[in-house]
């Protein structure tokens, strides 16, 4: 295989510690590969003194893959390849005895924020909110950051509710990390055994690790072992975890490490690369993580920018798909990227109608654990088994466990439906069944009382909303978890909610078992192991890969609803420059606003020219706001046809200021806001405006009663 001169520099490098910055594409697994090859065959390390570590499980099973194929998998073998959680749960299985504890039973957070909520109710609003404190406790714990929003008292009572449910021999996924640490210091056999254990640690993507990881790499070193930190501070995307590149850059001063680059890319063309280097060029980074990338493909395509507004954005991608396949390509060659989970919806509706085969970064959409929840809660009701029962219930924070409910349900005399069950349940005592469990019980009771009376006496199609909100979704463990970030809208399950009830009232079933039956047996999905699909995944969920074809959604980065200081803006200049560093061969960026888009300095010279340069003049002989005669016809058409609907009028204080093709921008004082041409009318010299858009937006003093 042939190397570039800048893999060949750091696979002969022979210093005692060395950062490498690595830019997109630029094929660093590769060189961490050879350099394993070269310690062994020219250094005479032995393989099982070399530990290889990388962020994530997939990269760490694809390091083991290509060690395999390149070196021997005999070689493979014996090399240390996971993630440092993974050496961790194995030095802390070694050493149970020493921590207390009798197995290894790692639960979600949720639990932990379950203990904290129900021992403390007086201290929460919400559930939610003990969430949101037990996750700040967290990150304190894994960053030594204590946050100045928590109390004492709420930051005692996460503590207590730690060492409570430690003492049930139950662990957080990142305990592994604080427990080894704490075995390292304390023990100095375990110390001894592991910090001499190897000679060399190369540790990959060390831009997304936390302070508690760089305490761990280092206690893993003794005064001769080498070290090989790689990394790229501009895919840094997991700052909310406590991770950033200045820990990078603290390790690169404390072991006064050489430091090398890998600039030449070998995923795209000199255009490609040209646009990520304008992100680049406006990042806020040490000029030693700055460097140019350059490439030697040649790719005649360039990244094309279509201004598209959103509801249009499904079509274009489907046309562009169907051009696609005629010149070649495989459904699995392309692939939509977008900021959110939320904004796959339209596209994933577009899909099914055109009979498009796709899957998202999870799996089948039509798997999302919110659909489950409502289904599994309707089944119980029609069709009542303990295995449905036993599904529901663990998804609650407060859940019964499996071995709980089977022992209820054995000695239970009432089986015939999921009421007489519970009612039979929760009349007296039950062996084994402490008071926490009975009471779940009796609140599911509860619920499944009022689900069944709503299933029974609804006429139509049920609501898959309303089964959520009397099953109390947001308090399952699965909301909870999403709660610790409430201002990421990555999530909006209700939203998801709604996208599952189009496709089933458009469906001939009324019974949403049925429906559900069908989509997995005759609808969008094709042959489980035909893996020829399209693929939908957010920014984060395709970090690291190299795509083929890639449509960027980019209408939510940066959006001002969510994104609104200095810190949160350049953090997703990194989202940015990850999601534009995916593409091989074609990119296409579909932006529904270019004029408000905050990251303009990637147009090209087309669009700087159409959307910074040139303003358009909207100003009549007056120096007066006039707008077009196109779109006033169209708001007079409006206004004819919607004319006995229309309630509330733009006020005379609310004047237009600005127009685009879909919107007025109106201002009032200092406020201005954009409201779609399709919801506004124009008749008798004033500008209506439909009620719902006011009331979904609170949008009242911009209007008065007509």
């Amino acid at each position: 295989m042939n190397l570039s001169k800048e893999q060949e520099a750091i696979i002969k490098d022979d210093s005692q510690h060395l950062l490498v910055s690595a830019n997109a594409g630029c094929g660093k697994t590769t060189v961490m590969i050879h350099k394993i090859k070269y310690l062994i065959e020219h250094k005479t390390i032995k393989p099982e003194r070399i530990l290889m570590t990388s962020f994530s499980r997939v990269a760490a099973n694809e390091l083991y893959e290509k060690t395999s194929k390149i070196i021997n998998q005999q070689i493979a073998d014996k090399l240390f390849i996971g993630t440092l959680h993974s050496l961790c749960y194995k030095i802390v299985s070694e050493n149970l005895v020493k921590l207390g504890l009798k197995s290894i039973n790692i639960v979600p957070e949720a639990y932990l924020s379950t203990i904290v909520f129900n021992r403390n109710p007086q201290l929460f609003s919400s559930k939610k909110e003990s969430v949101k404190i037990t996750a700040m406790y967290r990150n304190y714990l894994l960053s030594g950051k204590y946050p100045a929003s928590i109390g004492m008292q709420e930051f005692n009572a996460v503590d207590e509710a730690q060492k409570i449910m430690e003492s049930e021999n139950k662990i957080l996924f990142d305990d592994l990390m604080i427990k080894t640490i704490y075995l390292l210091k304390t023990f100095k056999e375990i110390k001894d055994i592991w910090s001499n254990k190897f000679d060399y640690l190369i540790c990959d993507e060390v831009q997304d690790t936390n302070p508690i990881q760089w305490v761990l790499i280092n206690m893993l070193q003794v005064e001769n072992t080498r070290s090989i930190v790689i990394g790229d501070p501009k895919q840094s995307l997991y700052g909310f975890r406590g991770c950033s590149y200045l820990y990078m850059e603290n390790y690169k001063n404390e072991k006064n490490c050489k430091i090398l680059s890998l600039s030449e890319t070998f995923r795209f063309g000199q255009e490609f690369a040209d646009l990520s280097n304008k992100i680049v060029d406006n990042l806020e980074l040490n000029s030693i993580y700055k460097n140019p990338t350059i490439t030697n493909i040649n790719n005649t395509t360039i990244p094309s920018f279509h201004h598209i507004y959103s509801a249009d954005q499904p079509q274009f991608v489907f046309e562009d798909i169907r051009l696609k396949l005629s010149e070649g390509y495989q459904y699995s060659d392309m692939h939509l990227v977008y900021r959110y989970n939320k904004e796959s919806l339209p596209f994933a509706k577009k899909f099914i109608e055109e009979n498009i085969p796709f899957e998202t970064k999870s799996g089948d959409i039509f798997e999302r654990a919110e659909l489950k929840f409502v289904l599994k809660s309707y089944s119980i009701i029609k069709n009542f088994n303990i295995s449905d029962c036993m599904e529901l219930f663990s998804m609650y924070s407060n859940f019964v466990g499996d071995k709980t409910l089977t022992s209820i349900y054995n000695s239970s005399t009432e089986k015939s439906t999921v009421l007489s069950f519970l009612n039979s349940a929760c009349e007296g005592k039950i062996d084994g069944v402490g008071f926490k469990k009975l009471q779940s019980l009796r609140e599911l009771k509860d619920k499944l009382h009022i689900l069944n009376s709503y299933i029974h006496g609804v006429d139509t199609r049920v609501s898959f909303r309303e089964i959520a909100s009397i099953m109390d979704m947001d308090n399952t463990k699965f909301m909870l978890k999403e709660s610790e970030d409430n201002d990421n809208p990555s999530e909006d399950r209700w939203d998801f909610l709604n996208f599952f009830q189009g496709s089933f009232e458009k469906s001939s079933f009324s019974n949403p078992l049925e429906w559900f039956s069908d989509i997995q047996l005759n609808g969008h999905k094709i042959n489980e192991s035909n893996k020829n699909k399209v693929q939908l995944k957010t920014i984060h969920g395709c970090k690291g890969q190299s795509l083929k074809i890639v449509y960027l959604i980019a209408n939510r980065i940066a959006d001002p609803m969510f994104i609104n200081n200095e810190e949160a803006i350049e953090q997703e200049k990194y989202c940015l420059y990850v999601a534009t560093t995916r593409a091989e061969k074609y990119m296409s960026i579909l932006i529904s606003d270019p004029k408000k888009f905050r990251f303009n300095y990637i147009f090209n010279d087309e669009w700087k020219k159409k959307y910074i340069t040139d303003e358009e003049d909207n100003t009549n002989e007056a120096g007066e706001f006039e707008i077009s005669s196109k779109i006033l016809k169209q708001l007079q058409d409006n206004y004819r046809a919607k004319k006995r609907t229309y309630k509330s009028v733009i006020n005379d204080q609310c004047i237009a200021v600005a127009v685009t093709e879909r919107a007025i921008q109106f201002q009032q004082g200092k406020d201005k806001l954009w409201l779609p041409i399709s919801m506004l009318g124009y008749g008798d010299n004033r500008f209506f405006l439909e009620e719902w858009i006011i009331k979904k937006n609170k949008y009242e003093k911009y209007v008065e009663k007509y």
